[in-house]
């Protein structure tokens, strides 16, 4: 308790600050479940609805619902539209969903905006594949994998995508 009025305390001074509702959001969900840090979080989107990075941490939280985060992370977008990660962060929720082109739309969104992110072709790499489009998915992660050779799970998703030896 006593850490929670401290948290609160320090969110009154600092409503803005991503990291105070971050801490306090996890300490709830340790004490009180997960249901508790949801509406932590619900509350802030409602008080500060212009707050992006509340929202961001919204759709992290509510990541077990995929409709709750897409709708989450729709507020994001809506105040930062420039945003890579919140394309692949709704492409894979709406995967989840299994919104297959508006999961790929969002994926060809965040290469849009960062061409040269490994990051974005992994993630439009898992999408292409779930939709069945296996040698796109494996052209994807190629080129993930030339703007970072260290991207093991991109190199994991190619082996596992091969269709023989010389793939």
């Amino acid at each position: 308790p006593a850490a929670r009025r401290h948290w609160r305390a320090l969110m009154a001074l600092e409503p803005m600050d991503i990291s105070v509702w971050r801490s306090l959001a996890r300490l709830l969900a340790e004490d009180g479940g997960r249901q508790e840090a949801n509406r932590l979080i619900e509350e802030g989107t409602t008080r500060l609805p212009e707050f992006a990075e509340l929202w961001g941490l919204a759709a992290e939280w509510l990541s077990t619902d995929p409709r709750g985060s897409v709708q989450a992370l729709d507020q994001y977008l809506r105040l930062v539209p420039a945003s890579a990660w919140g394309f692949r962060e709704r492409a894979l929720r709406k995967l989840d969903l299994n919104e297959k082109e508006a999961a790929l739309a969002d994926t060809r969104e965040s290469l849009e905006l960062e061409p040269e992110s490994p990051v974005s072709w992994h993630i439009h790499s898992e999408v292409l594949a779930k939709s069945g489009q296996r040698e796109e998915a494996r052209a994807a992660l190629r080129e993930a994998l030339t703007l970072d050779i260290d991207r093991v799970e991109a190199a994991t998703d190619l082996m596992n995508l091969a269709t023989d030896r010389d793939d």
